[in-house]
This record gives structure tokens, sequence and C-alpha cells, in this order.
């Protein structure tokens, strides 16, 4: 992410430095009008190529965060059904289990965040020792 944001800046220097009042009045005396449009396009191709790919990776990420309790249900219920044959599921062994997954979703979803701000209130620890 941060990798984007600093090609971002990057290339709109580099658009800036093409687009400058002098850089222009250059560009149509020599009539470079075609090539600069080719830079400038090339540019925002990279940009746009790597915005397209987040986007996927956003879309995934959330297909992946909405169906997981389904999965997981659905896992559940196989792997009792084949573990257990002769123990049918009824509809107070699904729903109690269904609530159940539902409480623990919570906690699953924020374990993640907890793990990284964790991670990062260690790092944020060891800079402030180290500079003391």
């Amino acid at each position: 992410m941060f990798k984007n944001r600093s090609e971002t800046f990057s290339n709109l220097k580099k658009t800036k430095k093409l687009l400058c009042t002098k850089c222009l009045q250059v560009v149509k005396l020599y009539a470079w009008e075609s090539p600069l449009m080719r830079r400038i396009n090339s540019i925002r191709d990279g940009e746009v190529r790597v915005f397209r790919l987040l986007a996927w990776l956003w879309g995934l990420t959330n297909f992946t965060f909405e169906t997981t309790p389904f999965l997981i249900n659905l896992a559940v219920f196989g792997l009792y059904t084949a573990v257990n044959p002769d123990n049918p599921l009824t509809a107070e062994k699904i729903f109690t289990s269904v609530a159940l997954m539902g409480v623990l979703q919570i906690p699953l979803v924020a374990l993640p965040w907890a793990v990284v701000t964790a991670v990062k209130t260690a790092v944020g620890v060891n800079r402030i020792q180290v500079h003391k």
C-alpha cells in the first residue's frame, strides 16, 4: 500500500515536471505533443494497473470475509455428519451451533487486527527504548 502511494507521488512529480509552463512552450515549439502524451499516458496506465490490482485484492478480501462464516458452518456440519452417522443433526443442534459460531465470529474477525496492533506496539516500544 505504501509502495502504491509513493509510486503515485513519484508519478505526480514526473507529470508536474512535464507540464510546467516553460516545458509546455518547448513542447509546442518542437511539436513534441504526441511523445509527451504517450509518456503521460504510460505513467497513468501504470497507476491504473496498480489500482485495478488493489481493487481485485479488496474484492477478494471482502468476499472471503463474507463467505467464511457460511463455509465454516458447512464444514462443521459436514464433518459432524461424516463422523457421527448414527447421531443425526436436529434443529436444536443446528440452531445452537449456528448461534455459538456467530458469537465466535466477532473475536475471530478482530484477531488479525489485534495481532497487527500488538506488533506495531512492540515496534513502537522498541524504537522508544532505542532512542532514550
